[in-house]
């Protein structure tokens, strides 16, 4: 909902984009403008609003794809993703000394230099479903730096420490991000981070069936933790209503 107006955007299966507004189909050109429009914003600006990343596989390897075409990587090089999110985000979490992302026959791959002074190139999708995701989704960020991240199970396929450095590199940076989350671990990484002005949000299901928000702040979340109460399992959560 934009200004009072339905708005709905779909990815088809061959990668196009198809939109609605108040149930008309739109142009994806056509789209653009009326939101820039709508919200007094020039047309580049309004794919920078908000990004959306899903758990979703099919999704990753559209971004993927998209990311590695020579016009969107230029742009990607011109903003210095390509070596910042390795060094800032990747490298926090692998022991392998990568030292930059680029593209070499049409796949995205980590230049990697060995012990011995050799220097080889890893595909991304060969180094696991969690760095290759958080690779590809940190390109994207860094390169476009939306106003708004809103990130979907953000610990799917991610280990302790990958999901550590994502956090971390979220909280350093000049965005709003909206987490979800099923996952302990990231919880008690963000306890330990304290990202500024952070807070949890409890989603428990009512005796009507429909989903009751309780607001932690993380001083609250971390003294449920010390008394090793889990906030996943706790029926009635003492924290403020939600909005």
């Amino acid at each position: 909902m934009v200004h009072g107006r339905k708005i709905k955007r779909a990815l088809s299966k061959s990668g196009s984009i198809a939109s609605w507004m108040d149930g008309e189909y739109t142009p994806s050109k056509g789209y653009m403008s009326r939101i820039a429009s709508l919200l007094n914003i020039s047309t580049d600006d309004v794919g920078k609003l908000a990004f959306l990343l899903p758990n979703d596989s099919y999704l990753l390897r559209k971004m993927a794809s998209e990311l590695s075409k020579e016009d969107n990587w230029s742009l990607v090089e011109k903003s210095g993703a390509n070596t910042a999110v390795v060094r800032d985000l990747i490298s926090k979490a692998v022991h392998d000394r990568f030292t930059e992302a680029t593209v070499r026959f049409n796949s995205i791959v980590l230049r990697k230099e060995l012990p011995d002074g050799r220097v080889i190139y890893v595909k991304a999708a060969d180094l696991g479903d969690g760095v290759e995701c958080v690779l590809i989704y940190g390109l994207w960020l860094e390169t476009y730096r939306p106003r708004v991240v809103l990130w979907d199970d953000i610990e799917a396929s991610a280990h302790p420490g990958l999901i550590e450095a994502v956090l971390g590199w979220l909280a350093n940076r000049d965005w709003q991000v909206v987490l979800t989350t099923h996952s302990y671990d990231v919880l008690e990484r963000l306890v330990a981070i304290e990202p500024e002005d952070a807070s949890v949000v409890v989603l428990k299901k009512g005796p009507d069936d429909v989903l009751e928000p309780k607001v932690l702040s993380l001083d609250e979340l971390r003294d449920m933790m010390e008394s090793h109460v889990d906030v996943r399992k706790v029926v009635d959560i003492q924290g403020s209503q939600g909005p």
